[in-house]
């Protein structure tokens, strides 16, 4: 499997508007990217953070998705799983993923 290039994660989404509207993706005090944040409307501004934490959620969504990778590739004829991760602490990975990408707590 390829070696990811990417600025090592967590990233963190941080917005505020005293910053000139501007949405930021965060590794501690260094900045991975940013994106306008203004809007014309409210349906705009939805998308455009949505759009952010999408994007700060990307390393642990490519984590989770190579374990879970890694997980389904070592299933037995038993159906059970190998030492890359307990099923419960594997859930509970995919999930914290799925709820940061979305903005929400696992």
């Amino acid at each position: 499997m390829a070696k990811a290039k990417h600025t090592p994660g967590p990233w963190q989404y941080y917005y505020d508007p005293a910053d000139h509207y501007v949405h930021k993706i965060r590794v501690g005090a260094g900045l991975v990217c940013q994106m306008p944040g203004w809007a014309i409307h409210d349906a705009m501004k939805v998308e455009q953070e949505a759009n952010a934490r999408l994007i700060a959620a990307a390393p642990d969504l490519l984590e989770a998705l190579q374990i879970t990778r890694g997980n389904i590739a070592s299933l037995g004829p038993a159906g059970a799983l190998t030492p890359y991760t307990s099923y419960q602490e594997w859930l509970a990975m995919v999930d914290a993923a799925i709820a940061k990408a979305l903005g929400g707590q696992p």
